[in-house]
């Protein structure tokens, strides 16, 4: 067997479980050092050993080319090792600690004069005894060397978590390596794939001495194009690399927003309801103010706001319940409900504007849509991009943003083929409001000035409307 691999032998043993000896105390015959250059046909050196190898040459002396050589799995089951020059300068040698209780395991190395390396001359194994350490950790498993065996892996899904890493070393290697070490394995896998934050800013950025990186924004012209073909709704739950989320980083991005990504009118922006997007929107100069956009709160935060002081999940949902309402009279019986079960929580939504967060006194700006759950499904596309240095970040999202609109449209293109002129999802709603609607009536009053009556059988109601939201 040939193997290319090499070794420098270091100075140092600091590990408990390895005891380096003087072989002449085992009775065994030591190599002389000033006649070893004939020792590569020296069958003398190979002898005698439960294991004996063939004199291969190692690179990096670790226990994946030990257990290619001895044929069978010694992780779980060797004793750990370091290397020292401290009782020879030539020959490297260590047996297990438990020797003297009768455990045989052993290994040697010699330095070859003919090209001044290592070679492992003897392997005796596997260990005899029973070593508590040997199942907790081992020392040659640095967070360098797991950094390497771990990178295929953070590449394919750098979210993986350190427990599954942590895992991955324990199947692989056999050792419950610590939590600090793995994570400090993963912190360096991510580097090695996506390069590092400070050498990174000064390539890009040019820093040199005490500069401070503040924001980016960005923007891909497929997304600003697609837009203009889409619903005038923005909602925003989405991040920003700011120094802080303030109203002067929101005013920023969302002027940024305005001017570089859409300057449509009467758009309307859902969010939650953070005092620095509603300063920002308050602002004329930002270009969010009425007539320009129409602000909406998230109807899932409000819920979730007003649950923060009543901690009442029956409260919490008919609030909910409340701002889902397409019609006043059943907005009011759901406030009117909520009221009989606790009649301070009322209090709570003066501060808040009704056309904000309900669906029944909206105008029909939102076109139906209460949460911010769109932006939350970007974030879950772009879910960990948050840790990784501003060049790699931007990479992330684009290419997963072409992974996301790619897959839509194969699926979008099939329903085409098949002859649906929308969505799976649009002819879904459409049906279920078609048989919610088969025991109504219209009457229409003025066709182009939509106004119709609407009489629902199951109430006996009449419902006159002056606005038609259109799908």
């Amino acid at each position: 067997m040939t193997v290319g691999n090499y070794v420098d032998i270091l100075p140092g043993n600091d590990d408990d479980n390895v005891e380096l000896f003087d072989e002449d105390d085992g009775n065994e015959d030591i190599m002389d050092m000033e006649d070893n250059e004939n020792t590569e046909n020296d069958a003398s050196l190979l002898g005698g050993g439960e294991h004996d190898v063939p004199s291969p040459i190692f690179r990096e002396l670790n226990w994946d080319v030990i257990n290619s050589i001895a044929d069978k799995d010694l992780i779980a089951r060797t004793g750990l090792w370091n290397e020292s020059d401290e009782l020879f300068k030539d020959i490297w040698a260590v047996k297990c600690k438990k020797w003297s209780e009768g455990c045989n395991w052993r290994l040697r190395a010699c330095r070859r004069k003919c090209h001044g390396l290592f070679e492992i001359t003897k392997y005796i194994g596997p260990h005899t005894c029973v070593y508590p350490k040997l199942s907790q950790d081992h020392s040659q498993l640095d967070s360098t060397f797991i950094a390497r065996e771990v990178q295929n892996v953070v590449q394919s899904d750098h979210t993986i978590s350190i427990a599954a890493l942590h895992q991955i070393v324990k199947d692989k290697f056999g050792y419950n390596v610590h939590y600090k070490r793995i994570w400090e394995a993963k912190r360096k896998a991510m580097i090695r794939i996506f390069g590092d934050w400070m050498n990174l800013t000064k390539l890009y950025l040019g820093c040199n001495g005490n500069v401070r990186f503040m924001r980016v924004f960005w923007a891909f012209g497929a997304c600003v194009e697609g837009f203009k073909h889409c619903r005038p709704i923005i909602q925003i739950d989405a991040f920003a690399i700011v120094e802080e989320e303030s109203s002067d980083s929101w005013s920023w991005f969302l002027y940024i927003l305005r001017t570089q990504v859409t300057q449509r009118e009467g758009i309307c922006l859902i969010s939650d309801r953070h005092a620095g997007i509603q300063a920002a929107i308050r602002d004329p100069s930002v270009g969010w103010s009425p007539p320009y956009a129409h602000h909406r709160y998230c109807l899932r935060h409000v819920a979730s706001n007003f649950n923060d002081k009543y901690r009442n999940k029956m409260l919490k949902d008919l609030v909910y319940r409340a701002g889902s309402q397409h019609q006043p009279r059943k907005y009011e019986a759901c406030m009117t409900e909520l009221k009989r079960l606790d009649d301070k929580c009322l209090e709570w939504f003066k501060r808040l504007d009704t056309k904000k967060w309900t669906l029944a006194h909206d105008g029909g700006h939102r076109y139906g849509w209460m949460t911010t759950n769109i932006a939350e499904c970007i974030n879950g596309v772009l879910k960990g991009a948050r840790m990784l240095p501003i060049t790699a970040l931007v990479r992330l999202t684009f290419y997963r943003c072409v992974s996301y609109f790619e897959t839509r449209r194969t699926e979008i293109q099939t329903q085409m083929a098949n002859g649906d002129l929308y969505t799976s999802y649009a002819i879904n709603k459409i049906t279920k409001y078609q048989s919610r609607a088969n025991g109504h009536t219209a009457n229409i009053f003025h066709r182009s000035n939509e106004i119709f009556e609407v009489t629902t059988a199951p109430m006996g109601f009449i419902w006159i409307k002056e606005t038609i939201y259109k799908l």
